[in-house]
């Protein structure tokens, strides 16, 4: 078993249902909790108007025809709370549903459109460009503030394979693309594990919110210039502007949207919900109801709500967001109408408010503080205790940060005299944050680029190098056949962490044009080639998943490019087998390569992984079909080379031991072999196939039962389940001189020749 006092993962929620929550929006014209109840003309929208475009009604149900008092939404601040509370037990105990998102931005969107159409309709042409300097001098310098303690902090807590990413996402939160960060690492089967649990992952939300907070002033804009040119009435055009929009994106998003995690974070899966905010704000005076109904439906929205918040109802993002958008609908519409009572008074009472104004504190503070603790801790839950006290903490640190940094900026004179120092507080923030970001990238840099040297080999004696993979002090597989090694190591393991996400192993030259053309390899997948078919004696073909990539691949490498053989590599999140047995893009990504290998180019060799083994749990099995696939290609007269799959975990492999003795051999956390390759001869079937070949490289991976993950001072695996390219090259020439006594007929000193190069 892994010794996992040294591993752990930094996890909170449960990945699969997405429980990252959206940021919060605050009016930058007027704050919620401070916000005027403007009024539009009576004449115009048949009674007056609240803040939130609701008529104020009389005790009898009847319009009063009387403006609305100036005032305080604090009912606003305390549904933000309340939002905020759900955010906070989601994340720390997976309580309830992930509503957070959708509701913060039914809240955004209203409140900004609302605010919009009313001056709109006071004959004031908002102009977009006010809204963006005011609208980012107040978000960005508390973001900035968390961003560079965040990465403080990275530095001080997570291993330094982390940092690589963490940075990149750092960046992105600052400049607001930090959603599409996520959509590219959740779409590409090849991105770091760990970019899914980074201290950042949380703001993509906020760089969403920010995307429409540049894209919804234009378009609002845009309806107001229709409007007088049309001389139609404004909120009717803001109406059916959104309401198209919403329309739109819905049925891209129930349509065509992408299936896989990447929809989560895709600004396009989200904006009907934006849109939707949008268009209740804008039809607000036609949704007046009587008092009594109001009350009604305020609570029976309240009721709905807390429902969510409390049981795990749907998956997000989808259509079943418009139950709980519907019901803040209902409140933001109905809950203020009778504040003496009902579900207005329930929001404003104590400690509500408080909470909602230090709501997008809350936020940012929150999951740092939550990732933190669990990698401190090698912990991959929160206790009852534990998060008690760690949201206690993130309430703490939220007010400081709001007293010393929001209302501090907010209630500058200087900064809110014009607008374009309003730009100059949000570029100076933006600057303050984007130089740290900078050095911290050019720092890892430099640390690659000298991991990378080390790495590197550096001249060949008798075979052996004298740096670098396969070397005396970094000898890898070399470590488990050569009894001539002298101990201890006198230099640390590699490859360096600085270096490993840049581990997935290629062949030196571009795919093949035809391959490029009609292999839906995608963007989860991999493809390279070397050398030229027509003029090499031998050709060789290498397809699969990732695990062939990784194990195969380098381990044929050195004799592919030094026998002048040609060789084609194919890969992609699936295995490589009979196309009955797959479904989907697997299927018609194997039937390609059949069409390849049957129509353009027959090679000579085939390599594939015939077995498949499963985290920790004793599973491995032969790969289903994968003996119609090996008939298949035998009958063109294709020599097959089987290959053993490699141990998997459920831990990360890389990171669970970060120390090593340089007196053993081997270190590091230890798998139990047992657990996880099975001790049968799984393809003792095989063996009678004319044309088929087994290679079984456990020894040098496991050693006595026991598979450890550093072996001759060089990591194994570069994560969970994937061997470190540069170790699979130390197993070369053990795997070469297996493969000539297997086929038989090829010049062993041809294979010498190929490792030494």
């Amino acid at each position: 078993m892994v010794n996992r006092q040294l591993c752990y993962i930094p996890h909170v929620g449960h990945m699969s249902t997405g429980p990252w929550p959206a940021t919060f929006f605050h009016d930058t014209e007027a704050h919620a909790s401070h916000m005027p109840y403007e009024t539009s003309d009576s004449r115009t929208s048949g009674g007056s108007v609240s803040a939130s475009g609701a008529t104020v009604l009389a005790r009898d149900g009847k319009p009063t025809g009387v403006p609305a008092r100036s005032g305080q939404r604090r009912d606003i601040q305390g549904l933000r709370a309340l939002l905020m509370v759900q955010v906070l037990l989601f994340h720390a105990w997976s309580i309830g549903s992930p509503i957070g998102i959708d509701s913060f931005i039914m809240v955004s969107a209203f409140l900004m459109t609302s605010s919009f159409v009313r001056r709109s309709e006071a004959g004031r042409m908002p102009f977009f460009g006010e809204r963006w300097a005011n609208t980012f001098k107040r978000l960005l310098p508390p973001l900035v503030v968390v961003i560079l303690a965040t990465l403080a902090a990275t530095f001080a807590f997570l291993p330094m394979t982390r940092w690589r990413e963490t940075i990149v996402q750092a960046f992105a939160s600052l400049t607001y693309w930090e959603n599409w960060r996520l959509v590219h690492v959740a779409a590409d089967y090849y991105a770091d594990d760990h970019a899914l649990a980074s201290p950042f992952q949380h703001l993509w939300s906020m760089s969403m919110q920010g995307q429409v907070f540049i894209l919804w002033p234009l378009i609002m804009t845009a309806c107001v210039l229709v409007s007088r040119r049309m001389s139609l009435k404004i909120r009717s055009v803001v109406l059916v502007a959104f309401a198209v929009l919403a329309g739109v994106s819905l049925l891209w998003l129930i349509l065509a949207g992408p299936v896989d995690g990447s929809i989560y974070f895709d600004t396009r899966a989200r904006i009907w919900q934006f849109a939707f905010g949008s268009a209740i704000a804008a039809a607000a005076p036609w949704l007046k109801l009587p008092l009594a109904w109001a009350r009604a439906a305020s609570s029976l929205g309240l009721i709905v709500l807390i429902t969510f918040c409390l049981v795990s109802i749907g998956s997000y993002p989808g259509p079943m967001a418009i139950i709980p958008m519907l019901s803040v609908s209902a409140i933001l519409l109905y809950a203020h109408v009778d504040p003496s009572r009902g579900v207005g008074h329930a929001l404003s009472r104590r400690p509500l408010p408080a909470i909602g104004d230090i709501s997008y504190a809350v936020y940012l503070i929150h999951w740092p503080i939550f990732v933190f603790y669990l990698a401190a801790v090698e912990r991959e839950r929160l206790g009852l205790v534990e998060g008690i006290v760690l949201i206690a903490a993130s309430l703490a640190l939220a007010w400081v940060l709001t007293a010393l940094v929001d209302k501090l900026i907010q209630s500058w004179a200087w900064a809110n005299a014009s607008t374009q120092r309003k730009y100059a507080v949000a570029g100076l923030s933006l600057l303050i944050g984007l130089l740290p970001v900078g050095a911290a990238w050019a720092y890892m840099k430099a640390i690659g680029n000298a991991q990378a040297a080390a790495e590197e080999v550096f001249e060949v004696e008798g075979g052996i190098p004298l740096r670098g993979p396969g070397s005396d002090n970094h000898p890898g597989a070399r470590a488990l056949f050569d009894d001539s090694l002298q101990l201890p190591f006198t230099l640390g393991p590699i490859p360096g962490e600085a270096t490993t996400t840049n581990g997935w192993a290629a062949f030196g030259e571009s795919c093949r044009p035809w391959v490029t053309q009609n292999v839906p390899i995608g963007t989860n997948g991999s493809c390279s080639s070397w050398g030229d078919p027509d003029e090499a004696e031998v050709t060789v073909l290498v397809a699969g998943n990732s695990h062939a990539q990784q194990l195969i691949l380098p381990m044929i490498e050195p004799m592919v490019s030094g026998r002048g053989w040609s060789g084609d590599a194919i890969f992609r999140g699936c295995l490589f087998t009979d196309p009955a047995e797959l479904e989907g893009d697997c299927m018609e990504i194997a039937q390609s390569i059949f069409e390849y290998t049957e129509n353009v180019l027959v090679p000579d060799y085939g390599f594939v992984t015939v077995t498949r083994t499963r985290e920790d749990d004793g599973g491995e099995a032969l790969v289903p079909g994968i003996e119609t696939l090996i008939r298949r290609l035998t009958d063109q007269d294709i020599t097959v080379i089987g290959v053993r799959d490699n141990p998997r975990s459920d831990v990360n492999l890389f990171e669970c031991s970060r120390e090593r003795d340089p007196e053993k051999l081997f270190d590091g956390c230890i798998l139990e072999q047992d657990t996880i390759l099975s001790s049968r001869d799984l393809v003792a079937g095989l063996h009678d196939i004319p044309g088929f070949h087994y290679v079984d490289m456990t020894d040098a991976l496991c050693i006595d039962g026991e598979c450890p993950t550093i072996i001759g001072n060089m990591f194994v695996y570069m994560d969970t389940n994937h061997l470190n390219a540069v170790y699979a090259t130390t197993m070369a020439p053990y795997f070469v001189e297996r493969f000539d006594d297997a086929i038989g007929g090829v010049v062993k000193a041809e294979a010498d020749t190929a490792v030494d190069s």
